[in-house]
């Protein structure tokens, strides 16, 4: 896995860098993906192509707002939801920031986490 991820940081993107989420959705790749080589494309791929640009920044901007979109969307959508939860003092973009930041793969299945990639890899 440090191979993978130095390879992310060091040789293809140095401006992304490390980021503490990183490192589980390389585990992930690699427990899905057992040639290390594929895992490092698809989290190149992940990380250049289809997550927000800077997601894994050492700002970590894009990715601090997701959960506050998460947020927005659940006072819009879901107002009992919303409220419930502002009643009991619950910090939604708190709460849910590890999830994003992980891509979800901290708190899903791994089989649920595959849904979003080819079919076949699960």
């Amino acid at each position: 896995m440090l191979t993978l991820l130095d390879a992310i940081d060091c040789r293809r993107n140095a401006a992304v860098g490390y980021c503490q989420g990183m490192n589980l959705v390389a585990s992930t790749l690699l427990l899905v993906h057992a040639d290390e080589e594929e895992a490092f494309w698809v989290l190149a791929a992940i990380v250049e192509h289809i997550l927000p640009q800077d997601f894994f920044s050492p700002s970590l901007l894009p990715s601090r707002a997701c959960p506050l979109v998460l947020l927005d969307y659940v006072q819009e959508h879901l107002p009992r939801l919303y409220h419930h939860l502002v009643q009991l003092g619950i910090d939604l973009p708190a709460i849910c920031f590890s999830w994003f930041l992980s891509l979800f793969t901290d708190c899903l299945p791994i089989e649920v986490c595959c849904l979003f990639q080819a079919p076949s890899c699960c």
